[in-house]
């Protein structure tokens, strides 16, 4: 069994890297040629993951346009949280009841994800398997 589901933190504020977030949320930055968002998405689906929650607030339309204009071959699902934040634990208590009680990824677009990280998410998800 593989785990195929996976959330993406992206409702945050982005205070920490003002003024970068004044008009960008944190998630569409870009770190070299590709955003954090575009990073973590692509991490997921090379690991095999096919169904992807991904939690919005601040400039979330932002974030969904990016989302609508890209063409991943996995289903992604906006979770908003435009009305009010949910933090951590709630973002992802209301991103993965979708998921019911399969197993789930969640990874935080603050990391510079690269594939060299595909042999640590295989480490975990072997540890939570067995």
């Amino acid at each position: 069994m593989k785990i195929k589901k996976g959330m993406i933190l992206a409702a945050g504020l982005g205070t920490r890297m003002m003024p970068l977030t004044k008009k960008t949320p944190k998630p569409l930055i870009k770190i070299g040629k590709k955003n954090l968002l575009e990073r973590g998405i692509e991490l997921l689906i090379n690991h095999g993951v096919e169904e992807i929650v991904v939690n919005i607030h601040y400039l979330g339309a932002q974030i969904q346009e990016y989302i609508s204009n890209k063409n991943y071959n996995v289903r992604i699902t906006i979770s908003s949280e435009e009305n009010e934040l949910l933090d951590t634990g709630g973002g992802i208590l209301n991103g993965t009841k979708i998921f019911h009680n399969d197993p789930f990824i969640v990874l935080n677009p603050d990391t510079v994800w690269n594939q060299n990280y595909i042999s640590e998410l295989k480490l975990l998800e072997r540890f939570y398997l067995n």
